[in-house]
């Protein structure tokens, strides 16, 4: 205006609707319809949807320990330590009541037999095959801790489900608790501290003992992860509240603990450890007096993002299944057997082979089977897996208690249960957007009113969406060249006439511009209204229409030469020249366009071909010639 530039004002971004744009602290843009958008108030932060660029991976809560010595360091530890193949484990019992003989199981001894968890379920897998060989009742081995007078000792119970018995002279859980005790070193020194995760659980202690080989920090660090998740998938193993991540940095010489999820909502404090877990792992010592010394902890964040959204897990979900589901469900031979594989860990499964009420009660016995397998070499337990069934889509899904790109699942088994032809399914490490203020001239910007400035004054501290903008002047099209953004007029500053002669306030309507990824060109034009013009000639086209030419320019359609056809043209009556009449013989004109099925096209400028019959003609010329 003048000399004066008017400059576009400040302009919030909408969607296609035309609904303007929010943005959370994970980068998460969504439009004001949308009912979890609560739009701000006052002063606020200043977004542009430009700048929405910096995307991050979603990580866990994780804080490494204080640095430790480990250079040539000795763990200080007493008796054996375990060569797999050299320890081995005689098991003698009786198939049944009635049997004089016992028979034998040799079991040897495997790395990860060093959790009583996993010791137990490999010996009772163990002793399942043998017994089937034998065509008898299966067994249960569970590991026991009982504390007398202040002790604590591990036993393995073993129970038959039917008549077969263990030999007396041989019980099984002496036998199995003195091969483990004797395999991995007795008394060795331990490590002792509790761990709490995501807020789900109260401090749990973990009682670690070292062996000869976590003299290596690298072994000792997951040997650590083994057995934090194990006592926290032991707690309620359809739980997530595991997968916690044990690292050691050689460079700083630090252990560091993450928590087995990511985002915001992760959370890990480590206390309560002992001496040892100071001088092997770094942890902050329970005798400091110092109570924020005494704790390794990195808390849940909730007033801005540092750490993303929660990832998500691998789900598995079965086929419907072909058997009937609204009644009780026999298990039996042929759909007893599962294969599964979670997070790594493979191995077949079996579903005690009964009669259960529901589906819901065979999903729980299914779930508690997966959850009760572990790795035969590291002891890694499966903990967390959660199996549900749709009584709508009769289907199983199976869900992991760990998230992210390392989680897996895949269950094969019968047909029965849907399961016959599944395919690995993968969990998903989540990524979000990293929200950087709007800056001119390195100076922060704010938004007070819909105006933009450097003030923060009224600035609040509980906004969760913040209002997201244009660039100014900022106009947006598809590949098309259709306008997506701004959908609504674009605002102008207010201009200020010279003189005083008052102030201009404009919006301009770009929603029907368009742009084209090509040189410029006049792709059509419109005329309203022509001079008078005479007709120049007519044109016939082979359909039959006949255009108007005037020299004005114009051309006008005046009408079309409409063609007739017969069911039999030879039966036309001729009533002179070249005139013909229907008859009986020919039956009833049929109108139609020239061109269309059944009708000739017409030929403009051209001289009719005679229609008279050149034969006849051609014997009434030889006749003449012969009279003549």
């Amino acid at each position: 205006m003048g000399d004066t530039q008017v400059k576009p004002a400040l302009q919030q971004a909408s969607d296609k609707t035309g609904s303007t744009l929010y943005v959370n602290k994970y980068g998460e843009v969504l439009p004001k319809s949308d009912s979890r958008v609560i739009p701000s108030s006052g002063t606020t932060e200043m977004y542009t949807l430009d700048q929405l660029t910096n995307t991050q991976t979603s990580s866990p809560a994780s804080a490494p320990a204080n640095a430790v010595s480990v250079n040539g360091t000795e763990l200080a530890m007493t008796g054996a330590t375990l060569a797999e193949g050299t320890k081995k484990l005689e098991i003698k019992f009786k198939p049944s009541a009635t049997a004089t003989t016992s028979e034998t199981l040799t079991y040897t001894l495997g790395a990860g037999d060093r959790y009583p968890e996993v010791l137990a379920r490999n010996v009772q897998d163990a002793l399942n095959a043998k017994l089937a060989q034998l065509g008898t009742e299966r067994a249960t081995v569970k590991a026991v801790e009982t504390t007398t007078g202040g002790v604590t000792t591990l036993n393995y119970e073993v129970k038959f489900s039917g008549t077969s018995v263990e030999d007396p002279t041989t019980p099984f859980s002496t036998g199995l608790k003195t091969a483990q005790t004797d395999a991995f070193g007795g008394t060795a020194t331990k490590v002792s501290f509790q761990i709490a995760v995501d807020g789900a659980n109260s401090p749990q202690t973990v009682e670690y003992t070292l062996t000869k080989q976590d003299k290596n920090p690298d072994i000792l660090a997951r040997n650590l992860e083994i057995a934090i998740n194990n006592k926290l998938g032991s707690l309620d193993a359809a739980s997530a509240r595991f997968g916690v991540r044990v690292t050691f940095d050689p460079e700083s010489a630090k252990f560091s603990f993450a928590s087995g999820t990511t985002g915001d909502g992760s959370s890990l404090i480590i206390s309560e450890a002992d001496a040892a877990a100071t001088t092997y792992l770094g942890l902050p010592n329970k005798a400091d007096t110092d109570l924020t010394k005494r704790q390794l902890q990195v808390l849940a964040s909730t007033d801005e993002a540092l750490r993303g959204k929660p990832s998500l897990a691998a789900v598995l979900t079965g086929e419907p299944m072909t058997i009937n589901t609204t009644k009780s469900i026999a298990v039996g031979s042929g759909n007893k057997d599962f294969f599964v594989s979670v997070d790594g860990i493979s191995g077949k499964i079996e579903v005690p082979p009964q009669t259960y009420n529901n589906m819901d009660k065979f999903a729980e016995a299914l779930q508690t089977q997966i959850n009760s397998m572990a790795d035969t070499e590291t002891g890694r337990q499966v903990s967390g897996v959660t199996v549900k069934f749709d009584p709508v889509l009769k289907r199983l899904t199976f869900t992991t208690g760990t998230n992210g790109d390392n989680s897996s699942i895949q269950i094969t088994g019968s047909s029965d249960w849907g399961l016959a032809n599944t395919e690995m399914q993968f969990g998903q490490t989540t990524n979000w957007i990293k929200l950087q203020q709007y800056t001119e001239n390195g100076a922060p910007q704010y938004v007070k009113n819909g105006v933009q400035t450097e003030d923060a004054t009224g600035l609040s501290s509980k906004t969760e969406w913040w209002p997201v903008y244009l660039d100014r002047g900022e106009l947006s099209f598809d590949l098309t060249g259709k306008p997506v953004s701004p959908l609504t007029a674009m605002p102008f500053e207010t201009a200020f006439l010279d003189g005083g002669k008052g102030a201009l306030t404009m919006s301009i309507d770009f929603t029907r511009s368009t742009q084209y990824s090509s040189a410029f060109a006049v792709l059509s034009q419109s005329q309203d209204g022509a001079p008078e013009g005479d007709l120049m000639g007519l044109d016939i086209g082979v359909d039959g229409l006949v255009n108007a030419t005037y020299s004005n320019g114009s051309q006008v359609s005046l009408g079309k030469i409409v063609l007739a056809n017969f069911s039999s043209p030879t039966g036309l009556r001729q009533i002179g020249d070249a005139s013909y009449l229907a008859s009986a013989t020919s039956g009833n004109a049929k109108i139609g366009e020239a061109g269309s099925a059944g009708f000739g096209s017409i030929r403009a400028g051209a001289t009719e071909r005679a229609n008279v019959d050149l034969t006849q003609e051609l014997v009434d010329l030889i006749t003449a010639q012969r009279n003549f």
